[in-house]
């Protein structure tokens, strides 16, 4: 599994605030935001990506700026879970630095959580654009389609996102479920395998698995797998049926009769 990142104490993220936005270099407006945007921008890098500033800025000057405090505002208030009044900002963002990607990006997800799925797909595919092997505009663009019921061309950009970035597990889950209505039961098997692989506390993750490799006729596999899925929830439905089909095509058929 991946280490966790050391996130920097406070004393040293504002002390790196202070070279994020020299002010020899800005107008007397922006002069006024800037202490505020530094020190908003170095605790964004700090928080991690839930709070991160688009990097990929095409705007210049003052409009850049304002760009960033929109981008901000619309972080702060997605954080709320106020997501409309965070895409009101976001557009208003990305008319000032139309070649964001990272706005691009954001926009999709808030428009997902918000059930807009042609929106969702609409600025995932714009964020494609600018940046073709992005794995979360891929992700987006993919989840969008399966959500539409789209599964069989949700597929190219799944699979895309999961080559761009071996490490998220939610990426692997999505493919696997893509797979299972295409019945691609061997690309199921390595999407979950890998899912467990990243999050082994995941005990529905681990009982797909065990399905799937019992599908396959891997009943050792399976058994371990369901093993591991039974550990971290005894009382999923279906287990103990899929416990008895893997228990008697291993030969133990007393054992699974009870």
């Amino acid at each position: 599994m991946a280490a966790r990142a050391i996130r920097p104490d406070r004393a040293s993220v504002v002390a790196g605030a202070k070279c994020v936005l020299p002010l020899s270099h800005m107008s007397k407006p922006a002069m006024r935001i800037a202490p505020v945007l530094a020190l908003a921008m170095a605790l964004a890098a700090a928080a991690g990506p839930a709070f991160a500033a688009p990097a990929d800025s095409s705007a210049a000057g003052p409009g850049r700026e304002e760009a960033l405090r929109r981008y901000l505002q619309g972080r702060s208030l997605e954080q709320s879970g106020a997501t409309a009044e965070a895409l009101a900002e976001y557009y208003r963002a990305l008319a000032l630095d139309p070649g964001s990607r990272a706005l691009l990006v954001r926009i999709s997800e808030a428009a997902a959580r918000q059930g807009e799925r042609q929106r969702s797909l609409e600025f995932a595919e714009r964020a494609l654009l600018v940046a073709p092997n992005d794995a979360r505009a891929n992700w987006l663009k993919g989840a969008a389609l399966f959500q539409m019921e789209r599964v069989a061309e949700a597929l190219a950009p799944l699979e895309a996102a999961c080559a761009a970035d071996s490490e998220n597990a939610e990426y692997a889950k999505t493919l696997a479920r893509v797979a299972e209505l295409l019945d691609r039961v061997d690309l199921m098997e390595r999407s979950y395998s890998r899912a467990v692989w990243l999050d082994p506390e995941d005990s529905e993750s681990w009982f797909q698995l065990a399905a799937t490799q019992a599908r396959l006729g891997e009943f050792g596999a399976a058994d371990s797998s369901l093993a591991e899925s039974l550990q971290l929830n005894p009382i999923r439905p279906g287990a103990l049926f899929l416990k008895g089909w893997i228990r008697e095509s291993l030969g133990f058929v007393d054992e699974a009769s009870r």
